[in-house]
């Protein structure tokens, strides 16, 4: 159904000009039920009072039930209590446990009260404190109360009597319009309150009482609500007492005064809980509110400074509470999606503020009506102590938007400020944003003794947020009271506050720590991001689009501390560590950013350069337009290894035109951030100088020669593991060459086929080592030659094999590649029938492969091909005895993998390493024992010994040449090994062979070798 917005219209502005548009229903009630259940109901439906009680007898334990009712300037009580006492008097039990409902009713210029007591007795009549006004309810759903007072709980009472508590007691207000036509069911459609209050005393306390509003607008999108209150809401309240424990809880409505979780003239306001939701009001909203600078206060604190009675004109009797230790601590404000004049989340006029929570979320604060004039409008403050004691350890959050006039997480003005921390996301701050201030009184008194100091405060910048000025820290200058000087200036110390700016802007400065007449010590200011410095001030004053870790106007500023690690400079801005014109020392840049242009560089004691990973040479990290002041100062810079710089080489750290002032300055590299490495992994030391007097840079000297990276061996561990491959496929020849004088006679003169084929697990100890796997192949003929006394073996073969490997340092530097070779070669052998045996070979090919591999925490990879001959002539004679052979051999082996040159790419460029050739010289002594079980069948094993006598991997770049591996040195095997042999009958033969490796090389392998003739 279609929504009749023009009729909607109509009637919510007919409620705002007071006119009784709405319809009740015909069936108006009134009830009046005791606690026992007995229940009276009234025939008229508009009052000008109603006492619970009146039907009762009985002050606690009713319920006042109005539907469909008008109450016209009038009074409702669920239960009331009014007591004049003496002293032989005692106090009834008190009024507890009412209640008030009022459902489609309307009450004009009324008061609403769950439960009431007036109580003028003496302070020697007997009344109990938890005898006041406690747990009492007041309900209004769908109820127009246009000037109407609400309470909870309300207590009045003179100072002479008893405490009398307003505790637990309840205002639920709930006006809801129907959803299909958006109008209300209560008269006029628009609800206008005065002042709701939980609960309310003079004297006593005013605990966990509780306020909730939910209202509505017209539409989602209007500004139009249809719930107001025109006057303050209030958890709970009290004059002479505690107000703790007190929530708010406002849903869509407007109001035109302060809303405030629990308020104190005289007392604790703490733990107190305000939640606003789409709210729009014209007042301030507190957490906890503990004094209001009125008579009463003052009288006190006229008291503890000891003013002459004549002087004093306080003429109110007080309690035994003392005003100065009271606090508004812990107390917690939420507001999203609303709009305020203003917001503390705990405010003390005396006493202490700390532990405060303020979160808002896409909300605005400013003066609603619209009065620019006003200075406290749009100002946020975790706690504010006011004359009083610490406001210590607050938290507020900004996000999704928010905007302020200013933000300061703890203020106090004589008390300390420590632990503080702001923290705006996505949100604008028109002025300043404070971690913790001191000093700078907004109190209308003021108290003797020294500002405390602003400590640990933080304020943290994220987002998309756009801030006037940011200060971790302000000690302001406060006129306090001296009895021998009288009215004086001071202020305290900032000390350990941090700004940190990770992204958003920043128009004007950025202050650690600042302190208007004392010192700045210890404070930080990090920036990883954003926008600092957007307009210029043109105040001229040192404090103005400035970014100092700390500034004192009249103390010292020394131990500051200003890292930069991203984000951009305004070159309208000055760059300062401890600004100060009494003392400056400690004070550290860290600077890790390049392309900053300041106005003015100074009042750094140490200044370190980390030389951002990519900066080439010519480039400058800060440039100076006006006075750049380093006199005294340690200059150190840090530059990554990957930094591109040759000898002769420079990157300027510091440049100003108009020069830099240098006087005692030294300059130094960092240990560990000294060397910058090029391409092909040599290293050459960096070095910092003032280069001219303009200049000040880092750079590598041209005749700085540089090491070549020990880390380099892993280059031609490739290389090492390619002659390894290589030499071992010269075994798979002398393996099918082994069984060929066993043969039948039969199969003389004929070329008979083989296929080897084998894997490996392999492990090379080159000084580091390589772990090798892979597969072998060896094809070809077999053909015999039967000579008086002896057979000719004559073998043609192609071999093809491939490996993958895993080279490590012992550093754990490591390396991995891939290699295939292809290849073929001869193999000729001469068996003597009185057992002896030549045999030799030769065969050649191209090896190919890909390494990849980190060297210095720099990825690195190159491709390479080169070729390869290798020969090998071996002697021996075989013994038989019975069924057993017994084979004694020796055998050389040479092999030759050629030279080659592979361009390394790596981050740092492209480098050309030269391989030279690596020879492979190998001797074998062994010995076989081979059992046969028939003229086919045969089990056999053997033991050996190898030794290698260089195959050393050597590799340049340039003139340098990286460490050489090699695996020269002893290994030995042990082979086992079964055989079917190639007979007239038996035409098929195949050879099974394990053989395990220590030594030099390590692990095993096995191949399988299969014959067939024809």
């Amino acid at each position: 159904m279609k929504k009749n917005y023009k009729l909607l219209e109509t009637l919510v502005l007919s409620g705002l000009a007071g006119a009784a548009f709405g319809v009740l229903p015909a069936e108006a009630a009134v009830t009046v039920r005791s606690a026992d259940g007995t229940e009276t109901s009234l025939t008229k439906t508009e009052f000008t009072s109603l006492y619970g009680n009146t039907y009762t007898k009985s002050t606690s334990g009713n319920t006042v039930t109005l539907s469909n009712s008008t109450a016209q300037s009038s009074d409702i009580y669920g239960g009331y209590m009014k007591y004049y006492g003496d002293t032989s008097a005692e106090a009834d039990a008190g009024v507890n446990h009412n209640t008030v409902t009022l459902t489609n009713s309307t009450a004009r210029s009324s008061y609403i009260y769950g439960g009431y007591m007036e109580y003028y007795g003496d302070t020697s009549a007997e009344a109990d404190a938890v005898a006041g006004v406690n747990h009492n309810t007041v309900t209004l759903t769908n109820t127009s109360a246009s000037g109407t007072s609400v309470y909870g709980g309300y207590v009045s009472s003179s100072g002479s009597a008893p405490a009398l508590n307003a505790s637990s007691n309840t205002v639920e207000i709930s006006n809801t319009a129907e959803k299909e036509y958006g109008v209300f069911t209560v008269t006029g459609g628009y609800t206008e309150y005065g002042t709701v209050t939980g609960g309310y005393t003079e004297y006593g306390d005013a605990n966990d009482n509780t306020v909730k509003i939910t209202g509505t607008k017209v539409t989602d999108h209007d500004e139009i609500y249809l719930t107001s209150v025109s006057s303050d809401i209030t958890g709970g309240e009290t004059e002479f007492g505690n107000a703790d424990g007190n929530t708010v809880t406002l849903d869509t409505i407007t109001s035109s005064s302060d809303i405030t979780g629990g308020e104190t003239e005289s007392g604790n306001a703490d733990s107190n809980t305000v939640t606003l939701d789409t709210i729009t009001s014209s007042g301030i909203v507190y957490g906890g509110r503990a004094g209001n600078c009125n008579n009463v206060a003052e009288a006190v604190l006229m008291s503890v400074l000891a003013v002459p009675e004549e002087e004093s004109t306080e003429t109110d009797t007080i309690t035994e509470a003392d005003p100065i230790s009271t606090s508004a601590s812990s107390n917690s404000v939420t507001i999203t999606g609303s709009q305020v004049k203003g917001v503390y989340g705990g405010y003390s006029m005396m006493g202490s503020t700390s532990g405060n929570t303020v979160e808002i979320s896409s909300s605005e604060i400013r003066a609603i009506t619209g009065n620019t004039d006003d200075s406290t409008a749009g100002l946020v403050f975790g706690g504010l102590s006011g004359n009083g004691r610490a406001a210590d350890d607050n938290r507020v959050t900004f996000s999704g938007g928010t905007k302020v006039k200013g933000v300061y997480g703890g203020v106090g003005q004589i008390g300390s400020a420590k632990g503080n921390i702001v923290t705006i996301t996505d949100s604008s701050v028109e002025m300043e944003a404070v971690g913790g201030e001191t000093g700078d009184m907004v109190g209308c008194i003021r108290q003797p003794g020294q500002p405390k100091d602003a400590e640990n405060n933080q304020v943290i910048v994220n987002g998309s947020s756009t801030i006037g000025t940011v200060v971790g820290g302000e000690a302001a200058a406060a006129n306090t009271f001296d009895e021998k000087n009288g009215e004086v200036q001071t202020s305290g110390k900032s000390s350990g506050n941090t700004v940190t700016i990770n992204d958003g802007t920043v128009k004007n400065s950025v202050l650690g720590g600042h302190s208007a007449m004392s010192d700045a010590i210890g404070n930080t200011v990090n920036i990883a991001g954003g926008i600092i410095g957007t307009e210029s001030s043109g105040t001229g004053e040192a404090d103005d689009n400035a970014i100092a870790g700390g500034f004192a106007e009249e103390g010292q500023a020394n131990n500051n501390t200003v890292n930069i690690t991203g984000g951009t400079l305004g070159a309208m801005m000055s760059l300062y560590g401890g600004y100060s014109e009494k003392g400056s020392s400690g004070n550290t840049l860290n600077l890790h950013t390049k392309g900053n242009t300041v106005k003015n560089l100074g009042y750094f004691q140490n200044l370190n350069f980390y030389v951002p990973e990519g900066t080439a040479a010519g480039e400058t990290m800060v440039t100076v337009t006006g006075n750049a002041d380093v006199s005294k100062a340690v200059i150190q810079a840090g530059i990554e290894k990957t930094t591109k710089l040759a000898p002769g080489q420079a990157i300027n750290l510091i440049y100003d035109a108009g020069g830099i002032k240098t006087d005692g300055t030294s300059y130094s590299m960092m240990s560990g951030k000294d060397i910058v490495g090029d391409a092909g992994f040599v290293d050459r030391k960096a070095a910092v100088k003032k280069q001219d007097d303009n200049t000040i840079v880092v750079y590598v000297p041209k005749d700085e020669k540089g090491t070549i990276h020990p880390d380099t061996k892993i280059i031609p561990q490739d290389r090492e593991n390619g002659i390894n491959t290589i030499k071992n496929a010269g075994d798979l020849v002398s393996n099918a060459a082994e069984g060929a004088w066993k043969e039948d006679h039969d199969v003389d003169a004929k070329f008979v086929p083989y296929a080897i084929v084998g894997g490996y697990d392999l492990h090379y100890n080159t000084g580091s080592y390589i772990d090798s796997n892979g597969m072998a192949a060896n094809v070809g003929l077999i053909r015999r030659i039967r000579r008086d006394g002896a057979i000719d073996t004559v073998m043609p073969f192609l071999e093809y094999g491939r490996s993958n490997y895993a080279s490590f340092l012992d550093d754990g530097a490591r390396g991995d590649g891939r290699q295939h070779y292809t290849g073929g070669g001869v193999l000729l052998r001469r068996d003597l029938d009185d057992g002896k045996y030549y045999e030799g070979a030769i065969r050649a090919g191209r090896l190919k492969g890909d390494f990849h591999g980190i060297i210095d925490s720099t990825a690195l990879r190159y491709d390479s091909s080169a070729p390869y001959v290798a020969a090998q002539a071996g002697a021996g004679k075989i013994y038989a005895k019975d069924r057993d052979t017994y084979d004694l051999y020796g055998k050389f082996f040479w092999t030759h993998l050629g030279s080659d040159t592979a361009t390394i790419r790596n981050s740092r460029g492209e480098a050309k390493y030269e391989f030279d050739d690596i020879n492979s010289y190998r001797t074998r002594l062994g010995m076989r024992w081979t059992r046969n079980f028939d003229k086919v069948r045969s089990l056999y094993a053997g033991i050996g010994w190898d030794y290698e006598f260089d195959s050393k991997a050597r590799a340049f770049y340039d003139a340098y040449r990286t460490d050489t591996p090699t695996v020269k040195g002893s290994s030995e095997f042990l082979e086992l090994g079964w055989k079917s042999k190639v007979t007239s009958d038996h035409p098929w033969g195949v050879d099974l062979k394990a053989t395990g490796w220590t030594g030099k090389q390590e692990g095993g392998t096995l191949f399988a070798t299969v014959s067939r003739s024809f």
